[in-house]
């Protein structure tokens, strides 16, 4: 099976394949772009990366015109890592854009396999959820028996978000939003998976600190923070890859624009009016006179705990060799002479 992508979709439709003569190229394939373009092709794939994981914008493109938008301006950006003046250079073919919304679609799946992956581990051992899979040798009431538990654990962690709490059963333990391992282990797996990886290598693309939400406070000096963005798509993706259980056994599913979108936005919305309660005094419920708590900055502690964990991570194995000290003397001064 094949996709066609229409002018104003953005998701895969499936149509019949056709059959193509041998002498045809891939009609989506870099090897149709021009030769000197391909470099700066595959240079913008890593733009386009990087905005997919952190600028909402960019993350569900819809239609030909933002996808031509969105394209050129990955061209510009690689085009000035090449320190080629984009002046110079022809506009984005549909070719071209066509092959950046493929990359766009890659971006989205992968972090959904890595959450699929991780989701299907165990809880126990691993950073997931526990769900059972049955064998096919099993008897129809072990089948529907596993199948139960499957759906019932679905319904235990999608309610209001449960699957985000360090324990999906107790949501009331005090600091434990956002705080169950599969969110980090898909931090460290999907972005900072090795000192090459786009977190790495890009750092000030997944750290919010550097985008102040109010410009006029003064104290701006707190530790570099995960992008908000990140963790809801990563929410998303884990929310997405649950999903799949629903049936109460495994069966794949699309990280689809027109299903998840909504839900990308409801968690990246949630996620800020979080950061916002948080970094505000609340008051403290009880009858009396009224009592306020100081800001717990949860919000921030765990942007900051998550991003510093993952570069952990990646350099706790890294040791730097030391180069042994050679003084100069009398030989280097006669040379310097």
């Amino acid at each position: 099976m094949v996709h066609s992508l229409s002018n104003d979709e953005t998701d895969p439709v499936d149509v019949p394949p056709r059959k193509k003569s041998r002498k045809e190229p891939n009609a989506r394939s870099i090897v149709g772009v021009a030769p000197d373009r391909q470099p700066v092709l595959e240079l913008a794939y890593t733009y386009i990366q990087l905005k997919v994981l952190t600028d909402p914008s960019k993350t569900w493109l819809h239609g030909r015109p933002e996808l031509a938008l969105a394209t050129q301006e990955a061209f510009d950006w690689a085009l000035n890592q090449m320190q080629v003046q984009p002046d110079l250079f022809e506009p984005v073919t549909h070719l071209e854009q066509d092959l950046c919304r493929e990359r766009i679609y890659g971006a989205r799946g992968e972090l959904k396999e890595l959450a699929r992956l991780i989701a299907a581990s165990d809880s126990k051992n691993g950073d997931g959820f526990g769900f059972m899979v049955c064998s096919v040798k099993a008897t129809k009431e072990e089948q529907e028996r596993i199948a139960g538990l499957n759906r019932a654990l679905v319904e235990t962690l999608t309610h209001k978000s449960a699957f985000c709490f360090e324990d999906p059963l107790d949501r009331t333990m005090k600091g434990s939003m956002y705080q169950h391992t599969s969110i980090g282990a898909a931090v460290n797996k999907g972005v900072y998976d090795g000192l090459v990886s786009y977190g790495m290598q890009y750092p000030d693309y997944f750290d919010d600190s550097l985008f102040r939400v109010d410009p006029t406070q003064e104290d701006v000096s707190h530790k570099p923070t995960l992008s908000l963005v990140l963790l809801a798509l990563i929410v998303t993706a884990l929310r997405a890859a649950i999903m799949e259980w629903s049936s109460g056994h495994f069966i794949p599913e699309t990280f689809s624009r027109k299903i998840y979108k909504p839900h990308f936005d409801r968690e990246l919305k949630v996620l800020r009016e979080w950061r916002d309660y948080t970094s505000n005094a609340t008051i403290i419920p009880g009858g009396g006179p009224v009592r306020k708590a100081p800001a717990s900055f949860l919000t921030r502690t765990l942007q900051e705990t998550l991003l510093a964990e993952a570069r952990a991570n990646v350099l706790k194995d890294v040791v730097a060799p030391v180069p042994s000290v050679v003084p100069m003397d009398a030989s280097d001064f006669a040379l310097n002479q």
